[in-house]
């Protein structure tokens, strides 16, 4: 496709969203990056040698910077989230409001989802008020801040999280004041700045085995009095010890803190209130059903829309055996598949082939040694699935297979099943022929040679055929007294297992030549089947 080249500036350094001045600035300008456009190969080569490399530059800059894009965990996550603080912001009572925990493994996208859709909620809150705080004192409307976001320390005590949450304010404070004195202030800065979010990201820091963290574990409860809804953000919530106190209400999903009321918080009157939260699991793609599959090839599919390789092509991620391949690299992890695609861009322009194959990524190592700002002891840095294939290739996974196979599958006509073996019975003749053909010990097979091992497995037929309870199965005359109709429910042996494997051929075979005759009616005599 030709395009033509538009200005390109560096970015500036990268946005600290911890601070005030930081979060408005990520508010702001979260979606105002301009991607490079898309150039085939010839109109490239039509640029000036300097046009082409800030071409190449801003492509990039472009696969560094791909879109957020929204996937059905996210929009799980963005419609109780945004039920929840609406709700809450917009109540006049003084009382306290639920909280949301957000949960799900390392590099998951939790926080760049979370912060999206409450930054979505801010452009909104703040075009309702005019932009201003209505409730702020005279003189300070520029103060309006309605989203506060805090990244919990990793050592986190009850002092330390509440300077975090002041020097996002930048508000100042004297090294030695007690814990009540920065509680107060902290209560003051989210009135006067009209704060009605306060995110606290990495929540699952707070090991939950020392004092420290769970006196923080009661001043988070004691923040929920402040009129503001609390976001929690971390890995693996459940299992952090977070909610160990707490309990789940079976009718609204929510989780309930108790009441702190036997102890104080350091100083602080313990709050006689149950705080509760939703909590709400952002995970990864799955790929066991079509419905999954075709939910992670529609990610693929945005994804390959926002590259600019000059010689990609339609289909690139999402055809063929490409979106299982991804898959199987990245464990359905959304960060991960960023990863993996950012380096592969990378490695495509430098050796000049301009487009993604399996070959090509098979040399993109997936490092996430040594991250950044990520506590590997909070499970915040995942596991990464080897580079070698974990399967070989299952054609009824790849997408062109499941498309070329919804085409051709005709609905089973079970009512048309359950009429043919209505009163059927698995011939004798044809039973001491399937004993003929399993691998059993001679003498296994000759103790299942009598009729009530036979009636047994008429019904253990009739079940697999019909997909119904073997229960419910019109027993033979004298089958359902007969003590040897648990015959294949009560063996374990590797001779009732390859029965069982003669007995499943034998029920397909029965189910295709009923599929394939219409008014046919299995009598007792039997339904003959030639292999």
């Amino acid at each position: 496709m030709n395009g033509e080249v538009t200005p390109f500036v560096l970015p500036g350094p990268p946005l600290a969203r911890n601070t005030l001045a930081g979060w408005d600035a990520y508010r702001r300008t979260r979606k105002s990056f301009a991607p490079a456009p898309v150039l085939d190969r010839d109109a490239w080569q039509a640029l000036s040698r300097r046009r082409r490399q800030i071409h190449d530059l801003h492509r990039a800059a472009t696969h560094a910077n791909l879109p957020v894009l929204s996937t059905p965990m996210s929009r799980a996550v963005g419609k109780l989230l945004t039920s929840r603080i609406e709700t809450n912001a917009l109540k006049q009572q003084p009382t306290t409001r639920a909280g949301v925990m957000v949960t799900g493994g390392g590099y998951q996208g939790k926080t760049e989802s979370v912060c999206e859709i409450i930054a979505t909620f801010e452009d909104r809150w703040r075009e309702l008020l005019g932009h201003v705080n209505s409730e702020a004192l005279a003189g300070t409307r520029d103060l309006h801040a309605p989203v506060a976001y805090v990244q919990t320390p990793v050592t986190a005590k009850p002092k330390s999280l509440c300077k975090a949450i002041l020097s996002f304010y930048d508000a100042p404070f004297h090294v030695k004041l007690d814990l009540p004195e920065l509680i107060r202030l902290v209560a003051d800065c989210l009135h006067d700045h009209g704060t009605k979010v306060l995110i606290l990201d990495d929540i699952t820091r707070l090991r939950m085995h020392r004092a420290d963290d769970q006196d923080t574990l009661d001043l988070i409860r004691a923040f929920m009095s402040m009129h503001v809804t609390l976001v929690l953000v971390g890995v693996n919530i459940q299992a952090s010890g977070l909610l160990r106190e707490g309990l789940r209400d079976a009718a609204t999903g929510q989780w309930t803190l108790a009441s702190a009321s036997a102890r104080r918080v350091n100083g602080l009157e313990a709050t006689q209130t149950e705080r509760r939260f939703d909590l709400v699991e952002l995970g990864p793609f799955r790929y066991g059903s079509s419905a999954d599959i075709a939910a992670w090839v529609r990610h693929l599919t945005g994804i390959e829309n926002a590259l600019c390789l000059l010689d990609a092509r339609p289909g690139m991620l999402s055809t063929g055996t490409m979106p299982e391949y991804l898959y199987e690299r990245t464990g359905g992890v959304v960060g991960l598949l960023e990863r993996l695609i950012e380096d592969g861009c990378r490695e495509a322009m430098d050796c000049g082939q301009e487009h993604l194959t399996e070959a090509l990524l098979d040399t993109i190592a997936i490092d996430l040694d040594g991250s950044p700002a990520r506590d590997v002891g909070a499970g915040e840095v995942p596991p990464v699935p080897s580079r070698k294939r974990a399967v070989a290739k299952r054609g009824r996974n790849t997408v062109d297979s499941l498309a070329e196979e919804i085409p051709r599958t005709s609905p089973i006509n079970y009512r048309q099943r359950r009429e043919a073996v209505l009163n059927w019975e698995l011939p004798a003749n044809t039973w001491h022929d399937l004993l003929k053909r399993t691998s059993m010990p001679r003498a296994q097979r000759d103790i299942a040679a009598d009729d009530g091992k036979r009636l047994s497995c008429s019904i253990y037929i009739w079940a697999q055929v019909t997909k119904g309870e073997q229960r419910f199965a019109p027993c033979p005359p004298g089958a359902r007294s007969d003590p040897g109709r648990h015959y294949l429910t009560r063996g374990s042996s590797a001779g009732y297992t390859a029965l069982k494997r003669t007995l499943d051929t034998h029920a397909k075979h029965l189910s295709a030549g009923i599929d394939a005759s219409r008014d046919t009616v299995v009598g007792p005599g039997g339904y003959t089947h030639s292999y």
